[in-house]
């Protein structure tokens, strides 16, 4: 399970988009120096798949659904914190049970995830 979500995740931690575009001059490189016929194929796949790819990408990242998903994950977690920091912490109102590991593990993703991608787009401008 871990190994799917670093998979899926750590690209979109690392900024998947620049990834991809490298990916491409690779794989444009390979074509062009491609030796035989069948080599020259799959080095044009290969870049038709990646820019389908980058594609994907660019379009996903300006759509409303975008940051509605975010929210969707982020908001659960972010109450838990603010409700454990304020309300169990510095007004003693309370004790929260604590998450299990596995929903710590998530709750650092979701919030690595968020944190990482708004500080590369700060980076980018």
């Amino acid at each position: 399970m871990w190994a799917i979500l670093l998979s899926t995740v750590l690209p979109l931690l690392i900024g998947a988009l620049p990834a991809v575009v490298k990916e491409i001059a690779t794989a444009k490189q390979n074509r062009d120096n491609a030796v035989t016929e069948r080599e020259r194929i799959e080095a044009e796949e290969r870049v038709k798949a990646l820019e389908a790819r980058r594609d994907v990408l660019i379009s996903e990242s300006k759509s409303p659904w975008n940051i509605i998903g975010r929210l969707f994950l982020m908001l659960p977690f972010g109450l838990f914190i603010w409700k454990v920091v304020v309300w169990d912490k510095m007004l003693h109102y309370g004790s929260t049970e604590d998450l299990s590991t596995t929903l710590w593990a998530l709750m650092f993703t979701v919030f690595g995830f968020y944190f990482v991608t708004d500080i590369t787009r700060i980076l980018k401008r």
